[in-house]
């Protein structure tokens, strides 16, 4: 893992030793601080021919999605794609940039990114999702707190 993303999401905030002062989302769920956007944490299945999600946004402080089956042997087509933030007609141009990883790998974005589950053509995907936002509500500090410094999210995928 990412030592930055780790840090950020595990790791106590420095000079806290106490509980309530760990604003790490691991201390945030641990504090019951964290609130979900509805339905969420959930399981999406997509089967095929007309398994996708439409191009939304979260509208939560960070988004969470990990693959539960694999690209490579259970489906085709698929996976989740992204829109620039900057780009002129945003969501009228086709997606920045487009993901399958492999099962279990975590991908992780602010809740004002735009992205959709691609259409699949064969098989079925499985993932887990939750969007998530601390104490404070969008965007707030969780928001600032993933967002940058380090986890390269801000610049690859909200065009700020």
């Amino acid at each position: 893992m990412c030592p930055s993303v780790k840090g950020r999401l595990f790791c106590q905030s420095p000079g806290g030793g106490d509980d309530d002062d760990d604003i790490s989302i691991a201390g945030m769920f641990r504090n019951n601080q964290l609130t979900y956007s509805i339905r969420e944490p959930a399981l999406n299945v997509y089967t095929a021919p007309h398994g996708c999600f439409a191009k939304h946004k979260d509208h939560q402080a960070l988004s969470v999605l990990i693959p539960l089956s694999d690209p490579r042997t259970e489906f085709e087509g698929g996976g989740t794609a992204f829109w620039s933030q900057s780009a002129p007609l945003e969501g009228l141009d086709p997606p920045a940039l487009v993901l399958k990883p492999p099962p279990g790998t975590a991908l992780l974005w602010g809740g004002r990114v735009s992205h959709q589950g691609q259409m699949l053509t064969e098989g079925s995907r499985v993932v887990l999702v939750a969007s998530v936002s601390g104490p404070s509500g969008p965007p707030g500090d969780l928001q600032e707190r993933f967002s940058g410094g380090g986890l390269g999210l801000k610049t690859v995928l909200s065009g700020r």
